[in-house]
């Protein structure tokens, strides 16, 4: 019988180590290309290109830098969208850590997650407003930022920057640096916070690019707090500079099919 293994060619990526070199290379800055698509209100279809996704991390993590969240951990909370990843980008590349919650946990488990991790700031999207403020009430230490209020963040962060504040912008991330701690779903146990360094996550994203070809617009379905998800739906389509559909739910997934036509 003949030996099928092959060593088959690996596909040429960009070797990134951490996640602000994933999101900045290649002249991020000005690159017009779409970086993720979403539907505003279910109705406005909003494209976000790389430029603009790179001036909005900046802006956020100069806000968050300015109001004195250094080394800190942040949660984050609520469906896939847009403002999620924005909110994960902006504290993993400072000196931040982001800590995922599952938003389909019971309150008291949510609770005990962002407890345990010492979390400062709980950045959730309004469909969660009751847990956010439960939880609040139970960290009298914790700060909540609803992120229907990230526009203005935005516009504070670029006023920051507007007067030469660019400690953030400026910041060198280290490949072993945390950049979050994501908890296990405790199927075999109590849920369990592993800690993930930038290179953990980084190089898994590129090692997915090296098997796969993924070219054209593709769809997130699972949740973002899955590291499957987050590393392999949006670290590794970032890193081939593809277009990223956002669907909020499960529900509308048929139609966020028909609207975004996914090659993958």
């Amino acid at each position: 019988m003949k030996n099928r293994k092959r060593n088959y060619p690996l596909y040429s990526v960009k070797e990134v180590t951490n996640l602000k070199d994933l999101i900045h290379f290649d002249n991020a800055k000005n690159d017009s290309r779409t970086a993720f698509i979403y539907k505003k209100n279910r109705k406005e279809t909003v494209n976000v290109s790389y430029a603009q996704f790179n001036a909005d991390v900046d802006a956020f993590g100069t806000y968050l830098f300015e109001n004195n969240f250094r080394k800190s951990k942040i949660a984050v909370m609520g469906e896939n969208s847009y403002e999620w990843l924005l909110t994960y980008f902006s504290v993993v590349t400072g000196d931040n850590i982001i800590v995922p919650v599952d938003k389909e946990l019971p309150v008291n488990e949510m609770t005990e997650i962002i407890a345990e991790t010492e979390c400062s700031l709980l950045v959730y999207s309004d469909t969660y407003s009751a847990e956010a403020k439960e939880i609040a009430e139970k960290i009298p230490s914790l700060e909540l930022l609803d992120m229907n209020g990230i526009p203005g963040v935005l516009e504070k962060g670029k006023e920051f920057l507007a007067q030469g504040k660019t400690v953030f912008v400026n910041y060198n991330v280290n490949d072993d640096d945390i950049a979050a701690i994501v908890y296990t779903s405790g199927t075999t146990g109590s849920s369990k916070g592993v800690m993930l360094t930038h290179s953990n996550i980084a190089i898994d994203a590129v090692a997915s690019c090296k098997n796969v070809l993924a070219q054209g617009t593709t769809i997130c379905i699972l949740p973002l707090h899955h590291t499957f998800s987050f590393t392999l739906g949006i670290g590794s389509i970032v890193l081939y500079r593809q277009p990223i559909y956002i669907t909020k739910s499960i529900k509308t997934i048929m139609n966020d099919f028909k609207e975004a036509k996914p090659s993958y």
